[in-house]
């Protein structure tokens, strides 16, 4: 197994239009792949935001290996 961190990132825009990307929960797994590390974290995030839709809160996953 290997461990990843993965981050739900929400875009935000300023004052000036500029867009930043903010983190909105970031969770380290273990998984055998990326893919499976994002679906066990989409599974924490809906448990610990007791929300089923990941994409409520926020607009993209980014994912790397710990």
């Amino acid at each position: 197994m290997q461990r990843f961190r993965v981050r739900f990132l929400k875009v935000i825009s300023d004052a000036t239009g500029h867009e930043h990307k903010m983190c909105q929960r970031e969770f380290c797994v273990e998984a055998e792949n990326d893919c499976a590390a994002v679906d066990t974290a989409k599974s924490l995030y809906a448990e610990a935001e007791n929300r089923e839709e990941w994409s409520l809160r926020a607009d993209e996953i980014e994912v790397e290996r710990d």
